[in-house]
């Protein structure tokens, strides 16, 4: 990104995405993030097992390295609960 002249300083949204097995399992992530500040779309997804994606947006950060680790391993904990 910054090699192509994005000001990584510069606060943005940020986009996280998590698949699941299941509409059921989907829908109970995005309302968890929902509960959690996050703005979550659920969308079918194209991947034989996992048909269901939820793109996670944050509200706007600067992405640092510091703050997208700690994103994912955020995300990534809730999402293992639903599937």
């Amino acid at each position: 990104m910054a090699a192509n002249g994005d000001d990584l300083r510069q606060p943005r949204p940020m986009d996280f995405s998590h698949v699941f097995p299941t509409r059921e399992g989907a829908i109970a992530f995005a309302r968890r993030v929902d509960a959690e500040g996050f703005s979550p779309v659920v969308r079918p997804y194209d991947k034989p097992g996992f048909p269901y994606d939820v793109t996670v947006t944050t509200g706007a950060m600067v992405p640092t390295c510091a703050f997208v680790t700690a994103t994912e391993e955020r995300l990534d904990a809730m999402a293992g609960e639903y599937g």
